[in-house]
């Protein structure tokens, strides 16, 4: 039986792997497949996650060494950063 946290790492390597199997590389999310986990995955966290522009930015952040294409390391610093910004947003209401 696994622990919550211990599920809770898994679901978060499951779900890159939902959408990075496609193109061109499956171990990797293109900018399509970046979008797409965007927009389904992560709504109701970012303030516009349908703006082209702002997805962008955020691929073009993510994207350290610049090949176009999201590794996992790379979107590890997108949930990083999203479980500290909700972190602090937590200890800010109390």
């Amino acid at each position: 039986m696994l622990t919550p946290l211990e599920s809770a790492v898994g679901i978060i390597v499951d779900i890159f792997h939902k959408y990075s199997y496609n193109e061109p590389h499956h171990d990797k999310l293109s900018k399509g497949e970046f979008k797409c986990l965007i927009q389904k995955e992560l709504g109701n966290l970012l303030k516009h996650p349908n703006d082209p522009h702002e997805i962008k930015r955020i691929f073009d952040d993510l994207d350290v060494n610049k090949d176009q294409e999201i590794s996992f390391k790379e979107y590890m610093i997108l949930i990083t950063t999203l479980i500290i910004c909700t972190h602090e947003k937590f200890h800010s209401s109390v």
